[in-house]
């Protein structure tokens, strides 16, 4: 389970904080079928304290979670658009998206690739259920957690890992990530991947490209 370790009381009430992480939790409980073991969840209420906890001097403004050290570091629901370019609707998605990596590093030994990481956490938190529209990136590229940092893209990660659960199933995509190592290279991935889904992978993904008439493959910010 989960404590919230930090928290400024003269701007968020602590029950209401424990509803939101509540929600959060019982997501990914339900996805993933498990507790995950205790974590903290940590609020920040402006750039330069979030900055100081990553030992960073500069973070993009899109970035408002993340996962380090079995904490979870976000910006309050209460300054979330303050201090970054989301909206507060957003908060309840990104801390579901941020427990879930805390899961998934709890139940299965995977880094790599990352995109699956990500896509996993964007489907268990419904984060870009909406989107109709994005840049195609080769998967090669959102392999690795360096090459991702360059060019990460949250949005097709998370259409196509949703692609292979109402495809093949849940339970198939959880086979996946308990073959697979901890920092396989792109080419064991492509040999995994076949040995679990019985096709290639670029044919699997020409297939998802020619399901979805409705989003466009554009080059943006995803």
């Amino acid at each position: 389970m989960y404590k919230i370790a930090k928290y400024d009381k003269e701007i968020d009430d602590l029950a209401d904080l424990e509803k939101l992480a509540d929600k959060a939790y019982k997501k990914n409980e339900e996805f993933f079928g498990q507790n995950a073991k205790s974590f903290e969840i940590k609020f920040f209420y402006t750039r330069k304290s979030f900055n100081e906890s990553l030992n960073q001097n500069n973070t993009p403004d899109w970035k408002v979670g993340v996962d380090k050290n079995r904490q979870v570091l976000i910006f309050s629901p209460n300054v979330f658009e303050s201090v970054s370019s989301h909206s507060k609707s957003e908060f309840q998605g990104v801390l579901a998206h941020e427990i879930a990596h805390i899961f998934k590093d709890d139940l299965f030994k995977f880094v790599n690739p990352v995109w699956l990481s990500e896509g996993i956490s964007g489907y268990v938190s419904d984060q870009y259920k909406g989107v109709t529209s994005y840049r195609f990136t080769d998967f090669k590229s959102l392999h690795t957690r360096d090459s991702w940092n360059k060019n990460p893209n949250y949005s097709q990660s998370y259409l196509f890992t949703a692609f292979l659960v109402k495809k093949f199933g849940k339970e198939k995509m959880i086979e996946l990530v308990e073959l697979i190592g901890r920092e396989d290279s792109y080419e064991d991935f492509l040999i995994n991947f076949k040995k679990i889904f019985k096709k290639s992978f670029d044919e699997v993904v020409e297939g998802w490209k020619k399901s979805q008439p409705v989003l466009r493959f554009v080059y943006s910010y995803s």
